[in-house]
């Protein structure tokens, strides 16, 4: 059953409970929290009750749950929970789940604490600093609220998903992502190369290349009206603002004169701010290539896409060990490169994943 109908469900009972007598904490348990790990996957043997975090000291601490992948497996989460009668925020029980969490380290080396009270739900872990729970969780919502992302990260928390690594890559890229939505937001001035390496500088405070390639693949989209141009980019004309599917577009649209790309959307991926039709040309044909991993179909590919040795000056920087690999063609005009990309995607059923956004620097010839 889909995990948002089952959050659903919790939601109902929660509605059927006389709110002026609310249940305590082994109710609360018995309610919600034993079928809330249900709903990922966790029953029976998988929850081991009264877990003591603190094997090696004679002053047991016990959590009120560990749940596991396998029944004679370590714990993966730690769960502990609250009445749901209690008044306290969650905010207050904070400490306890810090020291439970630093007395399992390193021994047992469980990544993840649950704190719940049946209708309020916060996972923790340790991304700040190895082995000290943040303070800030990774996920968080009610059973009165929750949205499309948090039914997503809770998916990775199932037990058919579970792989802690993969879980806590996932939440630092939403947490990246984040940070420089917010920084884009607070001052947009245009995602040129000098402002990647000055975002990576003052987002994640260094100039890695791989915060760089980050911030380059992972650029939010953004309203056009909100990208300040530089001088040579100012138009009397507006963009056209709406994405053009080119599997579909009218050839006319391409055969423009003067029309400039201003971004594309490619696999529900969109890039701002690319303006030459080459570097899309490139980068889209070089991604298709890379699925095919047989260098002799790639050839007979390369072959029926009419996609000849590169023949200009661009030979240089990053350009050069693209055209070298793949043979790519620039020089012909954007409606042939536009029919080579859609032939290249209907060979791997993608036919409708490109669209384009352009803008007209000068009238079209009539």
């Amino acid at each position: 059953m889909d995990l948002e109908i089952k959050l659903e469900r919790l939601r109902s009972t929660y509605h059927g409970i006389d709110q002026n007598s609310l249940p305590n904490e082994d109710d609360t348990k018995r309610i919600f929290i034993v079928d809330f790990l249900d709903c990922i996957g966790y029953n029976g043997l998988l929850i081991e009750s009264q877990y003591s975090v603190n094997h090696h000291l004679s002053n047991r601490r016990p959590i009120d749950y560990a749940i596991k992948l396998s029944e004679s497996g370590p714990p993966v989460v730690l769960v502990e929970c609250k009445a749901l009668r209690e008044k306290k925020s969650l905010d207050n029980f904070h400490g306890q789940c810090t020291e439970y969490f630093q007395l399992t380290q390193p021994k047992n080396n469980v990544d993840f604490i649950l704190l719940t009270n049946g209708y309020e739900y916060r996972f923790y872990t340790d991304l700040d600093r190895d082995n000290v729970l943040d303070k800030t969780p990774i996920l968080s919502f009610t059973l009165e609220s929750f949205s499309c992302d948090d039914i997503r990260l809770l998916g990775l928390f199932h037990k058919d998903k579970f792989v802690s690594s993969k879980i806590k890559s996932y939440v630092r890229n939403l947490s990246n992502r984040k940070k420089l939505i917010d920084f884009i937001k607070s001052d947009v001035i245009g995602l040129k190369p000098s402002f990647i390496n000055y975002v990576t500088k003052e987002v994640f405070k260094t100039s890695k290349s791989d915060k760089r390639e980050f911030v380059k693949k992972n650029a939010p989209p953004l309203e056009l009206r909100t990208i300040i141009p530089t001088p040579d980019e100012v138009t009397t004309e507006p963009p056209d603002e709406q994405w053009i599917k080119v599997s579909t577009a009218e050839p006319k649209i391409f055969n423009l004169k003067g029309e400039i790309l201003y971004g594309y959307r490619y696999n529900s991926k969109e890039v701002i701010g690319k303006l030459y039709w080459s570097d899309m040309y490139v980068e889209v044909i070089k991604d298709l290539f890379s699925q095919e991993k047989d260098l002799d179909e790639r050839k007979i590919l390369g072959k029926k896409l009419d996609i000849t040795p590169f023949a200009s000056v661009k030979k240089r920087g990053n350009y050069k060990k693209l055209f070298n690999d793949y043979k790519l063609c620039t020089n012909n005009n954007t409606s042939i490169k536009i029919k080579n990309l859609i032939k290249a995607l209907e060979h791997f059923g993608t036919k409708n994943s490109l669209s384009v956004k352009i803008k007209i620097t000068r009238k079209a010839s009539s």
